[in-house]
């Protein structure tokens, strides 16, 4: 195993992928020469992002998902398959004040939040086969969200973190998707989404099960989160799951954004992400005597914030609002 390790230290990957797939146990040999420091140095500089990318897609796309993450952990190999930029390029203190250079989370919170993932996907009590057709739909299917759903689960032990990138500063998981594993701008987007819109749907579905979320806050968060939003839903559920640690916890997360998503489908919201404003900028500007421009935006706002509270209005009552309304305020 060691010379063939040492030959192509991909096959090291294979290994774990492999017994991922086909739930086998890894032989003492094999295993004691994924564990040589040699190897590990070889797999991190000779092999290139793409290779690593792709073997890491495979396992988490596979049937066993779980177990990929364990092996990864087990042979101490996550911080070379998510590899991160240099620690000069971290972000500090210095480039803003949501920039703090501190360490990763524990990686071993990867593999809890995968087992909670599958939990809510695959288990007894699934969330995601509890969500209509249609709410499926729009996150991409099943096998998409579930893919989707390992992967911010296995890059979770980074979220916080910030690097810097040209004159930007972005979350690290982004920047170990796009160049650790070379993986693609949707899948490093969604990454971040799912990790950056879990403390909003958590609060989100406690209200809405305390019957204090109004359908104007529920419309702006989905249009807000856009898309991905189902698996957000069942992503801030596994999330919640770590901190729940009694046997009722799985029913009672659940059945909290089951309610979630019954709201979301009952007000007629679940494409709420792609509404278009019932009346555009042109007319705004038009009835209020200003021209097209950046102050427009916050009209343009003040009218999604109309037609959520509104669902049955009409283009004419809008219209009617933006002129009697915005436009008074904007005359004192």
């Amino acid at each position: 195993p060691f010379k063939t390790f040492t030959d192509d230290p991909l096959r090291v990957l294979r290994v774990l992928r492999f017994a991922s797939r086909f739930d086998y146990a890894i032989d003492e040999e094999t295993a004691e020469a994924i564990m040589r420091p040699e190897i590990k140095c070889d797999l991190d500089a000779k092999i290139s992002r793409e290779r690593v990318g792709v073997e890491l897609e495979k396992m988490a796309a596979g049937p066993h998902p779980l177990l990929s993450i364990q092996l990864i952990l087990r042979f101490g190999l996550y911080a070379s398959i998510f590899r991160t930029p240099p620690r000069s390029e971290w972000a500090s203190l210095e480039d803003g004040p949501q920039a703090a250079a501190t360490e990763p989370r524990d990686f071993a919170v990867a593999e809890a939040l995968a087992r909670n993932v599958l939990e809510l996907v695959d288990g007894a009590a699934s969330l995601l086969h509890s969500m209509p057709q249609e709410c499926l739909a729009i996150g991409g299917g099943e096998v998409a969200m579930r893919r989707s759903l390992m992967l911010a689960a296995f890059l979770y032990p980074y979220h916080g973190l910030l690097v810097r990138d040209k004159k930007k500063v972005v979350p690290m998981s982004y920047i170990v998707i796009r160049d650790g594993v070379k993986l693609s701008h949707l899948d490093a987007e969604t990454t971040v989404g799912l990790h950056q819109f879990a403390a909003s749907l958590a609060s989100a579905a406690s209200d809405c099960v305390a019957g204090s979320l109004d359908r104007r806050t529920l419309g702006l968060q989905i249009r807000s989160i856009g898309s991905r939003w189902p698996q957000s839903v069942v992503f801030a559920a596994a999330l919640e799951l770590l901190s729940e640690k009694s046997a009722t916890a799985l029913a009672a997360v659940t059945e909290k954004y089951k309610a979630y998503v019954g709201r979301v489908v009952a007000e007629g919201l679940a494409e709420a992400y792609a509404m278009k404003h019932i009346v555009d900028g042109k007319t705004a500007a038009k009835i209020l005597g200003i021209k097209p421009g950046p102050a427009l935006k916050g009209v343009l706002d003040r009218v999604m914030d109309w037609q959520l509270d509104h669902p049955l209005g009409s283009r004419g009552e809008c219209e009617a609002f933006i002129k009697e309304t915005i436009g008074a305020e904007m005359q004192r």
